[in-house]
């Protein structure tokens, strides 16, 4: 019953917000009037769309992996160089560091993350 009202309210909160939706992550697991919640997954030699993010996020690395930020031509951003992503890192990320780019998974294992949106003002 309460995933049924959370349906809900989810759908009539993220009607306003559908025209701003980026695929920041490869599925939204949740969404209600406060936040959504992304599964981020690439895998080796592989990269997420360009996208760009509107909303404060927190993301928790839940593997190991090594990305490289990469411009919207698809080319390594300038300056960017390979980092490694560790299992159990988290970093929020305010409203005032938003920005656009996309990821390449340079390293071995599969990148996954959890990003959660936060549709207030933080």
């Amino acid at each position: 019953s309460s995933s049924r009202s959370s349906s809900r309210s989810s759908s009539r909160s993220s009607s306003s917000r559908s025209s701003r939706v980026s695929p920041i992550g490869t599925r939204v697991l949740h969404e209600d009037d406060h936040v959504r919640i992304w599964e981020f997954r690439i895998a080796p030699n592989q990269r997420c769309q360009y996208h760009r993010h509107y909303h404060p996020y927190v993301y928790f690395n839940l593997a190991e992996s090594t990305t490289v930020e990469l411009a919207k031509s698809g080319d390594v951003a300038p300056g960017a160089t390979p980092r490694l992503q560790y299992a159990g890192q988290s970093t929020f990320v305010t409203a005032n560091q938003l920005g656009e780019h996309a990821v390449l998974n340079v390293g071995t294992g599969t990148f996954l993350q959890f990003i959660v949106e936060f549709f207030c003002p933080c």
